[in-house]
């Protein structure tokens, strides 16, 4: 008897210890929970941890809580839609990334024009920079 005690005592210290040592390391464990656990959390819960991974600004933590949402197919109830609309908000482009992007485009087209034009493929288009 004194010995099953024992044991539970020691089960409970030592799962004390290794919540301490992951309180240290701020919410990300909770994030990492999200990725294996079968449960749908409350949602302010996970509105809580949306606002905590978006004040970081790591659109990897941000989408893992969009997949978390998605994976149990809760984003049509009000509360988790409304944390989607917040995530999307944080997901778009900045106006300088979509800069880049046309621009980007832009000379995708223009090579493609060159070697349309010329009839060559793009390997020789290339090989033409190092011959």
């Amino acid at each position: 008897m004194i010995g099953a005690l024992f044991r539970v005592v020691r089960s409970v210290v030592k799962g004390a210890e290794v919540g301490l040592k992951q309180r240290g390391k701020g919410f990300h464990w909770q994030l990492e929970d999200l990725k294996t656990t079968p449960y749908l959390y409350h949602a302010e819960h996970v509105k809580q941890l949306a606002d905590k991974a978006i004040k970081s600004g790591d659109p990897q933590q941000i989408k893992l809580i969009r997949e978390y949402i998605l994976r149990h197919k809760a984003g049509n109830t009000p509360s988790y839609k409304a944390i989607l609309r917040q995530i999307k908000d944080q997901l778009k482009p900045s106006k300088s990334d979509k800069q880049m992007l046309l621009e980007m485009k832009k000379e995708i087209d223009h090579l493609k024009h060159l070697l349309n034009s010329k009839s060559t493929s793009m390997m020789d288009y290339f090989d033409s920079f190092f011959t």
